[in-house]
């Protein structure tokens, strides 16, 4: 098979969101190091409460995630992201049962089941 077979039919979804910009300006790991108080003003809610995050192009690049994310056969995720929870639900809802999954941090019932029964 000559690689451009394998390509037939694959689409390409991008929006582009350079990391540190649409987020408030904050680089990735700017916050390694710092005392809590310190660390905490560059938390995305503190950038988000001066204004500092672009909500429209965050949004237009979660969507795009999703979309291309939807259309997996399994996924790797965390169970305390929200994004790695919508993601699964996107793939499920696409393939109309559950995909194979990890969640690398803990189980995903962990969350909303606590304590014992």
């Amino acid at each position: 098979m000559r690689s451009s077979d394998a390509m037939a039919g694959v689409r390409l979804l991008a929006v582009a969101s350079p990391r540190g910009e649409a987020w408030g300006g904050v680089e990735e790991g700017a916050n390694v190091g710092k005392r809590r108080a310190a660390a905490k003003r560059g938390f995305i809610e503190a950038r988000n409460a001066a204004g500092l995050v672009n909500r429209t192009a965050n949004f237009a690049a979660l969507s795009a995630d999703l979309r291309l994310l939807s259309a997996s056969h399994s996924f790797v995720g965390t169970a305390a992201s929200w994004t790695s929870r919508l993601a699964l639900l996107a793939i499920t809802g696409e393939r109309g049962a559950l995909p194979p999954f990890v969640m690398l941090d803990r189980p995903l019932g962990q969350l909303w089941f606590a304590g014992k029964s």
